[in-house]
């Protein structure tokens, strides 16, 4: 994901049309914190879950992205 968004940065940077353009990344990420997840589930968040759901967080906020759901909806 992170390979894809820097060639789309250098892409932009050479097609000023594109600048108006945006993202919506869908998927099952599949990764547990208690940013998006209940409390209530904290047995989920383990250090190797909160490890891999940060990396994730670390590209939305270095693409400055942000997360169309919500914390507290169930995605059961």
């Amino acid at each position: 994901m992170e390979a894809h968004l820097q060639r789309r940065e250098v892409e932009e940077t050479a097609n000023v049309e594109r600048l108006m353009e945006g993202d919506i990344w869908l998927g099952d990420f599949n990764r547990h914190h208690p940013m998006w997840d209940s409390a209530k589930n904290s047995r989920l968040f383990t250090r190797a879950a909160l490890m891999e759901a940060q990396e994730l967080i670390s590209i939305l906020a270095d693409y400055d992205m942000t997360m169309a759901l919500p914390e507290g909806i169930p995605t059961i």
